[in-house]
């Protein structure tokens, strides 16, 4: 009996923990569902935010539906119009075709009218008005000479009354001295004519051009051999006459310094244009074309004047020392005495030749700038370059080879054979001179 009783009342304790556990669990429980609640309020309040915003928004998507009705009701009447546009822009195009097509028909009619108009018009201006000159052979050669780049115009052919002979003339497009225009006729003779002649045809090329490239070619071969023989019969008869070597290349030195100074001079003046104004001559290109005969005739003359100078100062030197006075003496004493005469010479002739300047002539002006300078050039170095290069050569200036020693004549020209009256200096002794008689 007590045992069950401590059991029961073992379980009444049991019992009571279990509800007191169980309270605390209702309490948590409550605790629980209490904050549940809240978060359902939360949620509830969120809830009904979202679904106004849903409200708000689909309100919105409703105006846009209607908003979007209303532009496809728009694009739908665009369209409309569009493709009323492009039904209209279809004709238009069609029309446009047809209209083109027309002008195209009309502008083919109006070239070939035109096209036969400069056919006949080539035929009659390429004939001069002459049927003769409508010969295929003529034609053919007037054709040819019109194709190189440097022909500006062809002018008609001019036959003849016996129908024999045609003159076509040609014009350039550089002027007549220009290097290009003498390249034109070199390519109209080599490359142009021959090709275009007919069987029984022959052809030339000529006019003032032509001739002045014939004679400048001419020249130009021609000119070295000039020198060169001028300078051969000089350098002889100099060494006939003074009976030495180094005098006549002397000589030949100073003449060749001498022309080619007043060549260059010539070169600057009228090619380069370099003072064209101070000779009183004018272009429009800047330029004046040498003659090319010029440069020959200023070398004969030049050489010739040139040559007289220096025959004039040597001849005292030798007539000097022939009568046995030193060789220095002896080219001093000849300077002195024709330096005077050879500037007074070289100045009357500087005055003739510069007076060609004067003149309105380009042709004598270049003789007048060439010829003044050159005279002045060779006075200058007869006086300066000869007594200086006598003076270097010393008594070797006088030596001859025996061989020529013997073959050239002694021709003696001043007649003045060593002797024993001897010129001596003003101021030197007699007895430092050979030959001079004893004290």
């Amino acid at each position: 009996m007590q045992q069950t009783q401590a059991s029961l009342t073992a379980q009444a304790n049991d019992l009571t923990k279990q509800e007191a556990d169980l309270k605390a669990q209702q309490d948590e429980l409550n605790k629980e569902k209490a904050d549940l609640e809240a978060q359902q309020a939360d949620l509830q309040k969120q809830a009904d935010a979202l679904t106004k915003q849903g409200n708000e928004l689909q309100a919105q998507a409703d105006d846009l539906t209607a908003q979007g009705a209303d532009l496809q009701a728009q694009a739908d009447s665009l369209q409309a119009q569009a493709d009323d546009l492009q039904t209209q822009g279809d004709q238009l195009q069609a029309q446009a075709d047809d209209l083109t097509a027309q002008q195209t028909a009309a502008e083919q009619e109006q070239q070939d009218a035109l096209d036969l108009q400069d056919d006949l018009t080539a035929q009659v201006t390429t004939a001069g008005g002459d049927s003769r000159a409508t010969d295929p052979r003529i034609v053919k050669l007037q054709d040819a000479l019109a194709t190189p780049s440097g022909v500006q115009r062809v002018i008609p052919p001019m036959v003849n009354d016996a129908g024999t002979a045609v003159v076509i003339s040609v014009i350039a497009t550089t002027r007549p001295a220009d290097p290009a225009t003498a390249q034109l006729v070199d390519q109209l003779r080599t490359e142009v004519i021959p090709p275009a002649l007919s069987p029984g045809m022959q052809a030339d090329v000529g006019g003032n051009t032509a001739n002045n490239v014939d004679l400048a070619t001419v020249i130009t071969e021609k000119l070295p051999l000039v020198i060169l023989t001028v300078i051969g019969l000089s350098f002889l008869l100099l060494l006939i006459a003074f009976r030495s070597l180094l005098i006549p290349l002397q000589a030949a030195i100073t003449n060749l310094l001498s022309a080619a100074a007043a060549f260059g001079v010539v070169t600057a003046v009228f090619q380069w244009g370099w003072g064209l104004d101070l000779i009183g001559l004018s272009s429009p290109y800047g330029t004046v074309p040498i003659a090319s005969f010029v440069p020959l005739m200023m070398f004969a003359a030049l050489f010739g004047l040139s040559m007289d100078y220096e025959v004039f100062f040597i001849s005292h030197v030798q007539g000097l020392h022939g009568k046995g006075m030193a060789h220095k003496d002896a080219v001093r004493s000849g300077l002195a005495s024709s330096a005077k005469i050879i500037s007074a010479a070289a100045l009357i002739m500087i005055a003739v030749f510069g007076s060609f300047i004067l003149i309105d002539d380009p042709i004598i002006k270049q003789f007048g700038v060439g010829l003044s300078v050159a005279v002045a050039l060779a006075a200058l170095l007869v006086l300066l370059l000869a007594p200086a290069m006598l003076t270097l050569f010393g008594e070797r200036t006088w030596q001859l080879p025996k061989f020529l020693d013997k073959i050239l004549p002694d021709l003696d020209l001043e007649g003045n054979k060593r002797s024993s009256n001897v010129l001596v200096p003003a101021g030197a002794s007699t007895k430092d001179t050979p030959g001079s008689p004893p004290e």
